[in-house]
Protein backbone atom coordinates (compact mmCIF):
# COMPACT_ATOMS: atom_id res chain seq x y z
CA UNK A 1 0.00 0.00 0.00
CA UNK A 2 1.41 3.36 -1.06
CA UNK A 3 0.52 6.59 0.76
CA UNK A 4 0.89 10.05 -0.73
CA UNK A 5 0.54 13.09 1.51
CA UNK A 6 -0.35 16.29 -0.32
CA UNK A 7 -1.92 19.68 0.29
CA UNK A 8 -4.39 18.99 -2.52
CA UNK A 9 -5.53 15.39 -1.97
CA UNK A 10 -8.82 15.66 -3.86
CA UNK A 11 -7.15 16.94 -7.03
CA UNK A 12 -4.34 14.38 -6.75
CA UNK A 13 -6.79 11.51 -6.23
CA UNK A 14 -8.75 12.64 -9.29
CA UNK A 15 -5.58 12.70 -11.36
CA UNK A 16 -4.61 9.22 -10.18
CA UNK A 17 -8.02 7.84 -11.11
CA UNK A 18 -7.73 9.48 -14.53
CA UNK A 19 -4.39 7.78 -15.03
CA UNK A 20 -5.81 4.40 -14.00
CA UNK A 21 -8.71 4.70 -16.43
CA UNK A 22 -6.23 5.60 -19.15
CA UNK A 23 -3.95 2.70 -18.16
CA UNK A 24 -6.75 0.21 -18.81
CA UNK A 25 -8.20 1.88 -21.90
CA UNK A 26 -8.18 -1.43 -23.80
CA UNK A 27 -10.10 -3.36 -21.10
CA UNK A 28 -13.68 -3.30 -19.78
CA UNK A 29 -13.74 -1.38 -16.49
CA UNK A 30 -16.09 -1.60 -13.54
CA UNK A 31 -15.64 1.68 -11.68
CA UNK A 32 -16.97 1.42 -8.14
CA UNK A 33 -17.27 4.73 -6.34
CA UNK A 34 -17.43 5.68 -2.70
CA UNK A 35 -19.68 8.59 -1.81
CA UNK A 36 -19.18 11.40 0.70
CA UNK A 37 -15.98 13.40 0.25
CA UNK A 38 -14.75 10.82 -2.28
CA UNK A 39 -17.33 12.19 -4.72
CA UNK A 40 -15.34 15.43 -4.94
CA UNK A 41 -12.38 13.75 -6.67
CA UNK A 42 -14.66 13.02 -9.63
CA UNK A 43 -14.50 16.72 -10.54
CA UNK A 44 -10.87 16.09 -11.48
CA UNK A 45 -11.35 12.99 -13.60
CA UNK A 46 -10.88 13.80 -17.29
CA UNK A 47 -13.85 12.97 -19.50
CA UNK A 48 -11.35 11.86 -22.15
CA UNK A 49 -10.89 8.53 -20.33
CA UNK A 50 -14.62 7.79 -20.13
CA UNK A 51 -16.27 5.71 -22.85
CA UNK A 52 -18.49 2.70 -23.47
CA UNK A 53 -16.02 0.25 -21.87
CA UNK A 54 -16.68 1.80 -18.43
CA UNK A 55 -19.51 0.70 -16.14
CA UNK A 56 -20.10 2.94 -13.12
CA UNK A 57 -21.56 1.85 -9.79
CA UNK A 58 -21.39 2.62 -6.09
CA UNK A 59 -19.28 0.48 -3.79
CA UNK A 60 -22.00 0.84 -1.16
CA UNK A 61 -25.36 2.55 -0.86
CA UNK A 62 -28.07 3.50 1.59
CA UNK A 63 -31.47 1.86 1.63
CA UNK A 64 -33.55 4.98 1.02
CA UNK A 65 -35.64 6.58 -1.70
CA UNK A 66 -34.63 10.04 -0.44
CA UNK A 67 -32.45 11.73 -3.06
CA UNK A 68 -30.47 13.40 -0.27
CA UNK A 69 -29.61 10.04 1.32
CA UNK A 70 -29.30 7.40 -1.42
CA UNK A 71 -25.81 7.58 -2.88
CA UNK A 72 -26.80 6.69 -6.44
CA UNK A 73 -29.44 9.43 -6.55
CA UNK A 74 -26.75 11.87 -5.41
CA UNK A 75 -24.30 10.54 -8.01
CA UNK A 76 -26.84 11.22 -10.77
CA UNK A 77 -26.74 14.93 -9.90
CA UNK A 78 -22.97 15.23 -10.41
CA UNK A 79 -21.46 16.71 -13.54
CA UNK A 80 -19.20 13.65 -13.71
CA UNK A 81 -22.20 11.36 -14.18
CA UNK A 82 -23.65 13.49 -16.97
CA UNK A 83 -20.31 13.56 -18.77
CA UNK A 84 -19.96 9.81 -18.31
CA UNK A 85 -23.33 9.16 -19.93
CA UNK A 86 -22.45 11.45 -22.85
CA UNK A 87 -19.24 9.46 -23.30
CA UNK A 88 -21.18 6.19 -23.51
CA UNK A 89 -20.57 4.78 -20.02
CA UNK A 90 -23.15 2.41 -18.58
CA UNK A 91 -24.07 2.06 -14.92
CA UNK A 92 -25.47 -0.19 -12.22
CA UNK A 93 -28.47 1.48 -10.60
CA UNK A 94 -28.56 1.20 -6.81
CA UNK A 95 -31.54 3.44 -6.23
CA UNK A 96 -34.24 1.61 -4.28
CA UNK A 97 -37.13 0.22 -6.32
CA UNK A 98 -40.75 0.52 -5.23
CA UNK A 99 -41.64 -1.95 -2.45
CA UNK A 100 -38.14 -3.47 -2.59
CA UNK A 101 -36.99 -5.02 0.68
CA UNK A 102 -33.45 -4.56 1.98
CA UNK A 103 -32.80 -8.24 1.29
CA UNK A 104 -33.98 -7.97 -2.31
CA UNK A 105 -32.05 -4.74 -2.76
CA UNK A 106 -28.84 -6.49 -1.72
CA UNK A 107 -29.57 -9.52 -3.89
CA UNK A 108 -30.07 -7.28 -6.92
CA UNK A 109 -26.76 -5.54 -6.32
CA UNK A 110 -24.98 -8.87 -5.82
CA UNK A 111 -26.54 -10.24 -9.03
CA UNK A 112 -25.42 -7.18 -11.00
CA UNK A 113 -21.84 -7.53 -9.79
CA UNK A 114 -21.75 -11.26 -10.56
CA UNK A 115 -23.16 -10.67 -14.04
CA UNK A 116 -20.60 -7.96 -14.83
CA UNK A 117 -17.72 -10.21 -13.79
CA UNK A 118 -19.15 -13.14 -15.75
CA UNK A 119 -19.60 -11.00 -18.86
CA UNK A 120 -16.16 -9.37 -18.63
CA UNK A 121 -13.55 -12.03 -17.91
CA UNK A 122 -10.84 -9.68 -19.18
CA UNK A 123 -12.23 -6.73 -17.23
CA UNK A 124 -10.68 -4.73 -14.39
CA UNK A 125 -12.29 -3.33 -11.26
CA UNK A 126 -11.20 0.15 -10.18
CA UNK A 127 -12.41 1.51 -6.86
CA UNK A 128 -12.43 4.74 -4.89
CA UNK A 129 -12.43 4.29 -1.13
CA UNK A 130 -13.18 6.58 1.76
CA UNK A 131 -12.31 6.38 5.43
CA UNK A 132 -14.64 7.14 8.33
CA UNK A 133 -13.43 8.59 11.62
CA UNK A 134 -14.65 5.34 13.16
CA UNK A 135 -12.50 3.29 10.77
CA UNK A 136 -15.28 2.19 8.43
CA UNK A 137 -14.72 1.88 4.72
CA UNK A 138 -17.24 1.25 1.94
CA UNK A 139 -20.36 0.39 3.96
CA UNK A 140 -18.59 -1.99 6.34
CA UNK A 141 -19.06 -0.69 9.87
CA UNK A 142 -17.06 -1.47 13.03
CA UNK A 143 -18.46 -4.31 15.09
CA UNK A 144 -19.92 -6.31 12.22
CA UNK A 145 -17.02 -8.53 11.18
CA UNK A 146 -18.82 -11.66 12.34
CA UNK A 147 -21.75 -10.89 10.06
CA UNK A 148 -19.44 -10.59 7.06
CA UNK A 149 -16.97 -13.36 7.93
CA UNK A 150 -18.98 -16.30 6.59
CA UNK A 151 -20.28 -14.57 3.46
CA UNK A 152 -19.23 -15.72 0.02
CA UNK A 153 -21.48 -13.23 -1.78
CA UNK A 154 -20.15 -10.10 -3.46
CA UNK A 155 -22.70 -7.79 -1.83
CA UNK A 156 -24.62 -7.76 1.43
CA UNK A 157 -27.47 -5.81 2.97
CA UNK A 158 -27.64 -5.22 6.70
CA UNK A 159 -28.81 -2.90 9.44
CA UNK A 160 -26.77 -1.13 12.11
CA UNK A 161 -27.96 0.65 15.25
CA UNK A 162 -28.34 4.46 14.97
CA UNK A 163 -25.49 4.82 17.45
CA UNK A 164 -23.17 3.23 14.88
CA UNK A 165 -24.36 5.24 11.89
CA UNK A 166 -27.35 7.47 11.22
CA UNK A 167 -28.02 5.62 7.96
CA UNK A 168 -28.98 2.32 9.50
CA UNK A 169 -29.96 0.24 6.47
CA UNK A 170 -27.41 -0.21 3.70
CA UNK A 171 -25.84 -2.42 1.09
CA UNK A 172 -22.14 -2.83 0.48
CA UNK A 173 -19.64 -5.01 -1.30
CA UNK A 174 -18.30 -7.71 1.00
CA UNK A 175 -14.75 -8.37 2.19
CA UNK A 176 -14.79 -11.29 -0.26
CA UNK A 177 -15.24 -8.83 -3.10
CA UNK A 178 -12.64 -6.39 -1.76
CA UNK A 179 -10.03 -9.11 -1.35
CA UNK A 180 -10.56 -11.02 -4.60
CA UNK A 181 -11.91 -8.78 -7.35
CA UNK A 182 -10.36 -5.31 -7.09
CA UNK A 183 -7.59 -4.54 -9.56
CA UNK A 184 -6.56 -1.14 -8.19
CA UNK A 185 -7.97 1.30 -5.66
CA UNK A 186 -7.59 4.96 -4.74
CA UNK A 187 -8.31 5.75 -1.10
CA UNK A 188 -8.95 9.40 -0.31
CA UNK A 189 -8.42 10.88 3.16
CA UNK A 190 -9.13 14.56 2.63
CA UNK A 191 -9.77 15.69 6.21
CA UNK A 192 -7.13 16.11 8.92
CA UNK A 193 -9.36 14.68 11.67
CA UNK A 194 -9.12 11.29 9.93
CA UNK A 195 -5.31 11.18 9.97
CA UNK A 196 -5.10 9.40 13.38
CA UNK A 197 -7.24 6.52 12.14
CA UNK A 198 -5.30 6.47 8.85
CA UNK A 199 -2.07 6.02 10.82
CA UNK A 200 -3.67 3.09 12.61
CA UNK A 201 -4.67 1.59 9.26
CA UNK A 202 -1.24 2.05 7.71
CA UNK A 203 0.45 0.52 10.76
CA UNK A 204 -2.02 -2.39 10.71
CA UNK A 205 -2.29 -2.06 14.47
CA UNK A 206 -5.97 -2.87 15.07
CA UNK A 207 -8.48 -5.65 14.46
CA UNK A 208 -10.67 -5.56 11.36
CA UNK A 209 -13.78 -5.75 13.53
CA UNK A 210 -12.72 -2.48 15.20
CA UNK A 211 -11.35 -0.84 12.06
CA UNK A 212 -12.72 -2.33 8.80
CA UNK A 213 -10.38 -0.14 6.73
CA UNK A 214 -7.63 -2.60 7.60
CA UNK A 215 -9.13 -4.57 4.72
CA UNK A 216 -7.17 -2.19 2.48
CA UNK A 217 -4.13 -4.35 3.20
CA UNK A 218 -5.87 -7.27 1.47
CA UNK A 219 -6.47 -5.33 -1.77
CA UNK A 220 -3.88 -5.92 -4.47
CA UNK A 221 -2.99 -2.32 -5.31
CA UNK A 222 -4.07 0.59 -3.11
CA UNK A 223 -2.87 4.17 -3.35
CA UNK A 224 -3.82 6.28 -0.35
CA UNK A 225 -3.98 10.02 -0.96
CA UNK A 226 -4.10 11.97 2.30
CA UNK A 227 -4.17 15.59 3.41
CA UNK A 228 -0.74 16.89 4.38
Amino acid sequence: MDCLYTTKPIIEAGNILTNLLDKYQDRPVLLLLSAGSAFFLLDYVSSSVLDQRVTIALIDDRYSTDENINNFLQLKKLNFFGEALKAGCTYIDTSVESNESLEDYAKRFDKNLVEWLDDNHDGVVLVTLGLGKDGHTAGIMPGFADQFAALDTLAHGYEVPPAINEYTKRITVTPTFLMTHITEAVALVAHSEKIPVLKKVLANEAEIDDCPALLWHAIANVTVVAIK
